[in-house]
C-alpha cells in the first residue's frame, strides 16, 4: 500500500485555501504522525483522505489509483487513524 499526496489544496469556502499545494508519501510500513497548531489542517487532511471532503485539488493517490476512484469503504477498509492529542494524528496503512 503506498499513499501520496501531490500539490494538493483545499479550500472550505473557495476562498482561502486551509492546505496549500501539501505533497507528502507514506509506504505500506510506515508510521506517519501528522503534528501542528489547531486550525493548520490536520482534521481537514484525514477528512480527504477518508472521502469525508473530495472537492480539492492536486492528486491523492492510493495505490497509484486518485482517491476519487476509490469507494469510501474500500479506503476506510484500507488505512489506520489514531488521534493521540488534539495536535497529533497517527496514520498507519
Amino acid at each position: 500500500m503506498h499513499l501520496e499526496f501531490r500539490n494538493v489544496s483545499y479550500s472550505y469556502n473557495g476562498v482561502q485555501d486551509v492546505l496549500t499545494n501539501v505533497s507528502f508519501s507514506i509506504d505500506n510500513s510506515d508510521i506517519f504522525c501528522l503534528s501542528g497548531r489547531n486550525g493548520a489542517g490536520k482534521s481537514t487532511l484525514l477528512k480527504l483522505l477518508t472521502k469525508i471532503n473530495c472537492n480539492y485539488t492536486g492528486d491523492i493517490l492510493l495505490d497509484g489509483k486518485e482517491l476519487r476512484r476509490w469507494k469510501r469503504e474500500e479506503v476506510n477498509g484500507k488505512i489506520g487513524i489514531c488521534f493521540q492529542e488534539s495536535e497529533c494524528i497517527w496514520i498507519q496503512l
